[in-house]
Formats: C-alpha cells, sequence, structure tokens
C-alpha cells in the first residue's frame, strides 16, 4: 500500500478551495493525511478508513501508529520524526494492517 501526504499549499494559491481539495483527496486511491508542524495527524482521507477499518477518533494524532507493522513501526517513526524535524514533506511506502482482506487492492 502506498501512502502520500498532501499538502494544501502545494497547489497554487486560490486552485482549490478547502472542499474541492477534500474531495479530490477522498477519492485519491493512495492513503492520504494532513499533520500539522509537530507531526500530529488531524485528517486522513476517506481510503485511510477504508483500509485501516479505524474512525477518525482513535486515529488523531499519533494514533496511527496502531496500524502499522510492528517490524517497521520503528523506521517509519525514524523517517516520520525526521521529516517533522527538518520541516520537509513525507512520503513513504510501509506495511500497513487491513480490516479486511477486500481492502487490500488486488
Amino acid at each position: 500500500m502506498t501512502s502520500t501526504t498532501l499538502s494544501r499549499d502545494a497547489a497554487p494559491a486560490g486552485a482549490l478551495d478547502a472542499g474541492e481539495f477534500a474531495a479530490l483527496a477522498d477519492n485519491l486511491p493512495q492513503l492520504a493525511w494532513i499533520a500539522d508542524a509537530e507531526g500530529w495527524i488531524y485528517w486522513y482521507n476517506r481510503r485511510w478508513y477504508e483500509y485501516t477499518g479505524t474512525t477518525a477518533p482513535e486515529m488523531q494524532g499519533w494514533g496511527w501508529q496502531s496500524v502499522h507493522d510492528p517490524a517497521v513501526l520503528p523506521q517509519v517513526l525514524e523517517r516520520w520524526s525526521a521529516a517533522i524535524a527538518a520541516g520537509e514533506p513525507f512520503e513513504g511506502c510501509s506495511r500497513s494492517e487491513a480490516a479486511t482482506a477486500s481492502s487490500v487492492p488486488s
């Protein structure tokens, strides 16, 4: 599964309003989220919830760790923390737990 972080600053000024951005991001086949400068994730796209079978309250902040493969979580946390510290965008691929077999693309 590919995860993608989207930045609201990525589009030219005025290109998308918040509703248009959410509609676009919610229809991506990738898992996507938005975090603040401290790394607190406050928004996930619909695909994230479909794939993980989680809810928004479960995933707020650092809740995303619960759906990552424990074998790779330390490396993901290291890369995530480094991106936050550097103020750089984060993009990565890692194994995450799917809620059901039907959540996994073939």
